[in-house]
């Protein structure tokens, strides 16, 4: 089985929320904003089973070799968001594979802005884009 389209919303796809991160969104926007660099670590803590998870694939998509053959994709980041820059290098390892990928950075927006409902900006500018990218338009 393999979903036709897959949506990720501020996805969390690496496996490195410290000072050494690759990523410049984890120092940008890791330590002032409701999600933190800390609290990623943490959760990657109490995921992991041993420490040779955290060197998966399926921990860490980043780590794949292989991003070929993955259904069409919507990959939306937030602009404070420590993960915003590995969502945004997933959906570019996806499209250098091969893959139809769109990629929206809502500006102004702090991970988990979902949670502020419908009526926030944000989440409606979020769901004009799933909408039009669940019609294919």
């Amino acid at each position: 089985f393999v979903p036709q389209r897959q949506i990720l919303i501020y996805p969390a796809v690496s496996n490195d929320y410290s000072e050494t991160s690759p990523f410049p969104s984890v120092q940008e926007n890791g330590t002032d904003f409701l999600l933190t660099a800390k609290k990623m670590s943490d959760y990657l803590d109490l995921y992991q089973s041993c420490d040779e998870d955290r060197q998966s694939p399926y921990f860490a998509p980043l780590l794949a070799q292989d991003f070929s053959g993955l259904p069409r994709t919507l990959v939306i980041t937030a602009e404070f968001d420590p993960l915003r820059d590995e969502g945004e290098e997933y959906a570019r390892k996806l499209i250098e594979a091969g893959n139809a990928v769109e990629v929206h950075r809502i500006q102004d927006a702090l991970h988990g802005f979902f949670a502020l409902g419908i009526m926030s900006y944000h989440v409606q500018e979020s769901f004009e884009i799933i909408n039009s990218f669940l019609k294919g338009v």
